[in-house]
């Protein structure tokens, strides 16, 4: 979380658009549009689904 000097982090930047309400597909696109961030960033966040991302699920399952 953000206090003063440091950083905005990514909570603190999603927090105001999630608290006290779900989220929504619209929401989260419109979320990632707005952050300062590079194009094929954002078009990389914004072609996620929980279908086609399992980050490193796999690896972690390994080491058990």
């Amino acid at each position: 979380m953000s206090h003063g000097s440091e950083p905005e982090t990514g909570e603190s930047r999603i927090l105001p658009f999630t608290r006290g309400k779900g989220i929504s597909k619209e929401g989260l696109r419109d979320f990632i549009t707005g952050l300062t961030i590079p194009q094929h960033a954002k078009d990389l966040l914004l072609a996620m689904t929980p279908a086609n991302y399992i980050g490193i699920a796999a690896e972690l399952a390994r080491k058990i």
